[in-house]
């Protein structure tokens, strides 16, 4: 996380902090994009940089972090619409994930991402934690509740147990189309929209006709 400091300067200058490392990370690997671009690019001395992030990897997993936060508060948003129903949330939220993440405006950085999945290049594990912890706290105890509920779970387990489910069915997705636009430059959208609402059907309702 940023210290303090970051959180303290204007908000102008805050994101443009946040602009020019979007910009070096969506252009560049993650091991060749460099704290040098990034402060030129921001207009910030480079002993700044480290008065507001420990290093390149705290700055980058961020980042990652505000991306995965704002998608996520999307979803809560249409919880109450779907009822608290998890599948049907999924079914909305999903396809329309699946498309800003190939073709959004921040498809750049994701796909710079993706490769770092694909190639087992992440930034170091200590970031990857934050991820985790973020997750645990998307949801508040009410809206587990209601959801718990909506789908007769028994316990945490099982709800941890869909989730992941559910996060594989998504990610499988996501593999499917970086391998498609590694291959052919073109992520075939409309074809993994179509698999994935059949992965989350099954999920739901199991293989009964």
């Amino acid at each position: 996380m940023p210290k303090q400091t970051f959180f303290n300067l204007p908000k102008e200058k805050r994101d443009r902090i946040i602009a020019a490392a979007k910009e070096v990370f969506s252009k560049n690997s993650y091991e060749e994009a460099s704290i040098n671009q990034i402060v030129k690019l921001a207009r910030i001395p480079r002993g700044s940089f480290y008065q507001y992030f420990e290093d390149k990897d705290d700055l980058y997993g961020y980042l990652s972090s505000q991306m995965f936060l704002r998608m996520i508060d999307a979803a809560r948003q249409k919880l109450p619409e779907c009822d608290y129903d998890p599948f049907k949330l999924s079914e909305q939220i999903l396809p329309s994930w699946l498309e800003e993440l190939f073709t959004g405006e921040d498809s750049s950085f994701y796909y710079r991402r993706l490769e770092m999945f694909h190639r087992r290049q992440m930034p170091h594990l200590k970031r990857q934690v934050l991820d985790n912890r973020l997750l645990d706290n998307c949801l508040s105890d009410e809206e587990m509740a209601k959801i718990t509920a909506k789908v007769k779970l028994g316990d945490a387990s099982d709800f941890d147990f869909m989730v992941q489910c559910i996060s594989m069915a998504f990610y499988n997705s996501i593999r499917a189309g970086f391998i498609n636009y590694e291959a052919t430059g073109d992520a075939n959208l409309d074809e993994l929209k179509t698999e994935l609402l059949r992965n989350l059907h099954y999920l739901e309702v199991g293989f009964e006709k």
